[in-house]
């Protein structure tokens, strides 16, 4: 049963959050959008689709994305792109997605939170851009930053979501999310400023977002692309 609820809370499907006094998460002033270059939209195809998740620059030709946002490409014809830093009219950098990775244990007919991280390949690099870091949780309020549905355009956010509760490879977040928000990093400011990413929200519940902690797969699928 609990598999059965989750799959239908998946944020790839186009319900709203209508128990939350704000059902999804405002744009971000132009001053703080500008803090988070690296992350951007991942289309299917084209700079314009509705159906898009969220995903991370986490180095300049890798991005971080949830597992069901990265399905494996069908060929060459498929065009799906990462688009850094949209605004609506500019980007900083668009790359097509040539390869897809998910968690080896994502299964996506039994869809599990824990295991909702995937990984996309760019054609390119995106050199004008610094890729984020990571790091482990250790704050009780964390930020989520991504693109959705009712703001396609504006990345959209809030960096104050208290944790509401957490397991060994979840965490709960009391901000709302909605389609689109899938693949938004889960983001933690370090002593210096520096906002790092921690998660990758994956799905929604009945108070905000349940968020996949980063696996160590990462950095193993990571060390063998850098060879």
């Amino acid at each position: 049963m609990l598999r059965l609820v989750l799959t239908c809370l998946i944020l790839c499907t186009q319900a709203g959050f209508a128990q939350s006094a704000e059902p999804y998460m405002p744009p971000l002033p132009a001053e703080t959008a500008a803090k988070f270059p690296a992350i951007g939209r991942v289309n299917s195809s084209g700079f314009r689709l509705q159906g898009m998740c969220t995903g991370t620059l986490i180095m300049p030709d890798v991005v971080l994305t949830a597992a069901h946002c990265a399905p494996p490409l069908r060929g060459l014809a498929e065009n799906r792109m990462f688009v850094a830093g949209w605004d609506g009219e500019n980007y900083i950098g668009a790359r097509r997605i040539i390869g897809a990775r998910r968690h080896p244990k994502y299964e996506p007919g039994a869809h599990r939170p824990d295991y909702d991280v995937g990984l996309l390949f760019l054609a390119r690099p995106i050199e004008e851009i610094e890729p984020m870091r990571f790091a482990e949780i250790e704050s009780a309020k964390l930020g989520i930053v991504g693109y959705h549905i009712k703001r396609p355009h504006r990345l959209s956010g809030r960096l104050d979501c208290p944790i509401v509760g957490a397991a060994s490879f979840v965490v709960d977040i009391a901000c709302p999310v909605i389609s689109g928000n899938s693949g938004s990093p889960l983001l933690q400011m370090g002593e210096t400023g520096e906002w790092r990413v921690v998660g990758v929200v994956s799905s929604r519940f009945a108070r905000g977002a349940k968020a996949a902690r980063l696996p160590g797969w990462i950095d193993q699928i990571l060390t063998i692309h850098r060879r």
